[in-house]
């Protein structure tokens, strides 16, 4: 099983959290989520996702790599390519 596999329950979880749009989601529509299509997804919640994140999987994300991260699936790399 890969990082990215391992990771991505906690990561719908942490999405349907932050994110009130994906509440009651289906994990498909979660794994398509980007930015610029959810409103709750501004500034505010960027950060809360980065400190959950964070404080989740005890890692550090470099400020390179903040603006990378609109997307599930471009969170779900990061994070994996960190903790490995």
């Amino acid at each position: 099983m890969n990082m990215e596999t391992d990771i991505h329950p906690k990561l719908i979880e942490l999405f349907r959290t932050i994110f009130l749009e994906l509440s009651s989601a289906e994990v498909g529509q979660i794994e398509k989520a980007r930015r610029e299509a959810l409103e709750s997804w501004d500034s505010a919640n960027q950060l809360l996702l980065i400190t959950m994140l964070e404080d989740e999987y005890k890692i550090q994300i470099p400020d390179d790599e903040l603006a990378e991260m609109d997307s599930f699936a471009s969170v779900s790399v990061i994070v994996s390519h960190l903790i490995q």
